[in-house]
């Protein structure tokens, strides 16, 4: 499942309320041309949500998110902390370039969301099973 790592990293820099803001206005987004798609979303993007928490967590996805967020923090790539709301909506442009975006880079003048986006790298191209499900090809 490729959403593990898309959820377990923002799960590392925001509160749970934020992690479920920013994943709800992303994949409501992403299904807008399919209204049943998104209403079922709506219904059960929480118990999703938690299973694919539950899903990083097992394969040490969640773990290495905070520790790598950690030592961003530490190294002052990023203010320590949650990040605050101000940052989600950049979070969310974030997470809709992933999957549909145009272009081979995406440009922020966020320091979180560029922190996000290293922690990302960190997970995906290190995960041997994320690579072998072909999940995203799009570097960061």
């Amino acid at each position: 499942m490729v959403y593990d790592p898309v959820t377990s990293t923002p799960d590392a820099a925001v509160t749970a309320q934020g992690l479920n803001v920013i994943t709800s206005r992303s994949l409501t987004e992403l299904f807008e041309e399919s209204p049943v798609r998104v209403e079922y979303l709506q219904h059960e993007l929480y118990q999703y949500i938690q299973g694919w928490l539950s899903l990083a967590c097992v394969r040490g996805i969640s773990y290495k998110a905070r520790a790598v967020w950690g030592i961003l923090g530490r190294e002052k790539r990023h203010p320590l902390g949650y990040r605050p709301a101000g940052d989600y909506q950049e979070m969310h442009r974030l997470f809709l370039w992933l999957p549909k975006g145009k272009g081979k880079s995406f440009a922020t003048a966020s320091s979180d969301v560029f922190c996000v986006t290293l922690i990302l790298q960190e997970n995906w191209y290190r995960d041997p099973l994320l690579r072998r499900e072909g999940a995203w090809t799009r570097r960061i």
